[in-house]
């Protein structure tokens, strides 16, 4: 890893992307089963952290009122897809298959709402077969991928609550391009400049009655440290699962260290 993270932020960078969207009203939630999804590391110290990051935001969701936290190791058995009402993927899913496709299908078909990080959205056999669920999706070789600065732009014509009161993030982490799938079937929520072109970093998709958001930035963990695009990632969470989009605000600073303004 030959990347250095992001300088920190500070508080009043923060803040005024939260206070973009009105606070939750207290009793306004349902209770919720979610469903971390995690996978083996693939990458090298600092990257692809996957088993890391279900066990930190696992501790992190639990303190959310009405939500109940579940884990899995590559995928869920179908008593989990059952139980669940949010499924959050981070890892690289090499064997998507007849069986998963079917339980995924049947799960969003009822209504389930799914949340898949970074690698997530790579089908290495048949990407159309997840960008058909997903809205797009990337297959190696075709896939292109950077790693270093990396700026968002939020669309601003199409304002959405996932991204409310943000124009523009600087992350450092890797860009995804060149994928699979039909840009009319999302809503691309940012793009980042990549070869000419302003690619999908962040969307959204509808399938059956279920709701997708894809995120592709999520390559090192410092990213999930940083309070905006966590407060991005929980934002998507709740809008999937069909919640209050601030439903988790409340844990998108715990544990963060701001720098001094």
């Amino acid at each position: 890893m030959n990347d250095l993270p992001p300088p920190t932020r500070t508080r009043a960078e923060f803040d005024a992307v939260l206070n973009a969207l009105p606070a939750l009203q207290e009793g306004s939630h349902s209770a919720r089963n979610v469903c971390l999804v995690a996978g083996k590391k693939d990458h090298g110290p600092g990257e692809h952290e996957y088993e890391l990051w279900q066990e930190r935001w696992s501790s992190l969701l639990r303190d959310t009122p009405g939500v109940t936290v579940e884990s899995a190791f590559e995928w869920p058995e179908s008593t989990l897809w059952q139980r669940a009402d949010l499924v959050v993927l981070y890892f690289w899913n090499h064997d998507w298959n007849t069986q998963r496709y079917a339980e995924l299908d049947g799960f969003l078909a009822r209504g389930g709402g799914v949340v898949a990080i970074h690698s997530s959205v790579v089908e290495d056999r048949h990407p159309n077969e997840l960008a058909r669920r997903f809205g797009l999706s990337g297959q190696r070789p075709r896939l292109q991928f950077r790693h270093g600065p990396l700026r968002l732009e939020v669309r601003s014509s199409k304002p959405h609550p996932i991204t409310q009161g943000i124009e523009s993030l600087n992350l450092v982490d890797e860009s995804y391009w060149e994928m699979v799938g039909d840009l009319e079937k999302v809503e691309t929520l940012a793009t980042a400049r990549e070869a000419g072109k302003d690619r999908p970093m962040l969307w959204t998709h509808s399938h059956e009655e279920g709701r997708v958001f894809c995120t592709v930035p999520g390559h090192y963990a410092w990213t999930f440290d940083d309070p905006i695009y966590r407060l991005i990632l929980l934002r998507g969470m709740a809008w999937a699962a069909g919640d209050d989009v601030a439903r988790f605000h409340a844990l998108a600073a715990k544990g963060i260290d701001f720098a001094t303004e």
